[in-house]
């Protein structure tokens, strides 16, 4: 193999070469159209949202007031009715228990509330429980055992 016979790769392709003349299909003004913004020099790109001049349409579109909390923890509702029926008596009533039974989705937290009734012995351990709800289970001779930061407080805290 000699010099002049080294390739310059399979393939390759060079650019296009814009206006070099009528005849080469990107002459005169290089595919950019004729006058205006665009057709001049480093005038390629423009921002997202602008609209040649005139007043955005995003700045013109009224705007979300407020603070969202990226902390915030959405629960879903746990009916006592439903924990009556997919649960039996005397059995452990968690986070887990809850997933397992489809009653949550994955990555999903529930409530307990009061909607229905209860004559089921249940324990609830780990899971946030309203006052009506822990009133209705603690008759039924169930118990209800959450950690401190799950429950509700009426009283504002002292620092």
């Amino acid at each position: 193999m000699q010099l002049h016979q080294v390739s310059t790769g399979f393939g390759k392709k060079s650019g296009k070469r814009v206006g070099r003349g009528d005849a080469s299909g990107r002459g005169k003004t290089a595919g950019r159209g004729t006058k205006g913004q665009g057709s001049r020099q480093g005038t390629r790109k423009f921002s997202r949202g602008f609209s040649g001049g005139n007043f955005p349409l995003f700045k013109s579109a009224p705007r979300l007031r407020g603070f969202r909390n990226p902390n915030r923890v959405e629960r879903r509702a746990i009916s006592l009715t439903r924990l009556e029926k997919e649960f039996t008596a005397e059995e452990i009533i968690d986070s887990p228990a809850l997933h397992k039974k489809g009653i949550l989705r994955r990555n999903e937290e529930g409530k307990i509330l009061a909607s229905g009734k209860i004559a089921k012995k249940l324990k609830i351990r780990g899971i946030p429980v309203s006052a009506a709800a822990r009133a209705a289970i603690e008759k039924a001779g169930g118990a209800v055992e959450i950690p401190e930061q799950l429950t509700e407080s009426k009283e504002p805290k002292e620092n």
